[in-house]
């Protein structure tokens, strides 16, 4: 039987955290199939970033800690000669993936060139511990659901906004994959790729990603996944009060260090969190036409990968992304009477809470975090022209001008054709 390591690479925003927690659930029952999770080797939530740290270092350039990790995790797989290796660790499809944005770990005029040392040092290290194929499992999301993913958890975290409308679609991932699975077939791994959200939807996440895995079969009978979960995200109208709650304490309340924010952002999202608006529907933040020409473009980068990666090809895995449907109300100002109500009673719980907790009650005004009007309508995200992103009409309430409404107004086109140097990437 092939031995294999099967790296989960994620990317971001495709159900990872869910799928580790699977894995620490059925580490006991793995062992019986042929297959090891290294859960001594994983944070608490039987995420591998830490030794995939390791594995992507060169041997001379890897911390003590990491050392330390990989010498283990070598021990390991020496205990376990005939056993395959499973880990998940999306930190490694941004070091392995191309998606055309410039991280900020990164030297820009490096990039490549250090994607692929690292991939070459993760396939080196892990031909030395007597594997014989490395496998990557790469879920691909579909562009507009993964942007608008990504904005509801930047959001709700009380953490950042995205200027989705001033970034553009160049400043985020799933875009160039058929250059990186060209690249990493070369150098030995074996890709498989597939939508997150299949066809099917009848099969959990867990289940079709241990059947890309190859072991659906064996772990057949032992193992129990995970029926589809219910979406819990916020929806729309949770949204637009959490708009409401993030424009407070970015511009009314005092002026704190760096850790007092942090720590009122943690407490605002552990309240937030805990419930959305009654009856809210989920968010869908892209028009119809603007959702059709991020799908042409993310298609354009998905042409041709059959040549170089296993599993669904290209075409099929753009042709299986849903339809989108139509764009919900973004503003308070687009909500019907019954839709505010719900909103204005969400943020009276909240306001509640909040009235409850010593260190919050001092630094909110809840008389403003009640009052929906009290805020611009728009602190909500539109990537449109027809309604400012985060940041735009914020920027000219906002008392002391931290917001750059200017630049955030700047919304680029996105075109069903590629730009000229985009033909040939």
């Amino acid at each position: 039987m092939m031995r294999r390591l099967i790296l989960h690479i994620g990317p971001h925003k495709t159900g990872t955290s869910s799928f580790q927690h699977w894995l620490r659930d059925n580490a006991d029952a793995f062992a019986t199939a042929g297959l090891v999770l290294p859960l001594d080797l994983l944070n608490a939530n039987a995420n591998g970033a830490p030794l995939a740290h390791a594995l992507l270092a060169a041997p001379q350039d890897r911390t003590a800690e990491q050392t330390d990790l990989f010498d283990r995790f070598a021990r390991l797989c020496a205990a376990h000669p005939d056993t395959s290796v499973i880990l998940s660790a999306e930190r490694l499809s941004r070091m392995l993936l191309v998606d055309g944005s410039i991280r900020k770990d990164l030297d820009p005029s490096e990039d490549n060139t250090r994607r692929l040392r690292a991939a070459g040092h993760l396939h080196n290290a892990v031909s030395e511990l007597g594997f014989d194929r490395i496998d990557l499992l790469v879920l691909i999301r579909e562009q507009a659901g993964f942007l608008t993913s990504a904005y509801v958890q930047k959001l709700k975290t009380m953490n950042a906004r995205w200027d989705l409308g001033a970034r553009g679609l160049d400043d985020f991932p799933v875009q160039r994959y058929k250059e990186s699975f060209q690249r990493l077939s070369d150098l030995g791994f074996h890709v498989v790729a597939a939508p997150y959200r299949a066809p099917d939807t009848s099969r959990p996440l867990s289940e079709r990603l241990m059947a890309m895995a190859g072991f659906d079969g064996p772990l057949k009978g032992r193992v129990t996944y995970d029926a589809p979960r219910e979406n819990v995200s916020p929806g729309y109208l949770t949204m637009i009060g959490l708009g409401h709650v993030f424009w407070h304490i970015e511009t009314l309340s005092p002026t704190l260090d760096a850790r007092s924010l942090t720590l009122l952002r943690r407490r605002l999202f552990a309240i937030t969190r805990a419930e959305n608006v009654e009856a809210d529907s989920p968010l869908i933040l892209f028009a119809p036409d603007r959702a059709a020409r991020i799908a042409a473009r993310q298609r354009h980068y998905l042409n041709g990968v059959a040549p170089w990666a296993q599993g669904m090809t290209g075409a099929d895995i753009a042709g299986s992304f849903p339809a989108h449907g139509i764009q919900s109300p973004l503003s308070r100002d687009h909500l019907d009477r019954r839709e505010r109500q719900r909103v204005d009673h969400w943020l009276r719980r909240i306001s509640a809470q909040v009235e409850r907790d010593d260190r919050l009650r001092h630094l909110i005004d809840r008389t403003t975090l009640t009052d929906l009007d009290a805020s611009p309508p728009g602190v909500h995200s539109a990537p449109q022209r027809s309604a400012p992103c985060l940041g735009g009409i914020w920027a000219a309430a906002a008392p002391d001008g931290r917001r750059p409404g200017a630049q955030a107004l700047q919304t680029p086109e996105f075109d069903h054709n590629p730009r000229p140097n985009e033909a040939t990437s």
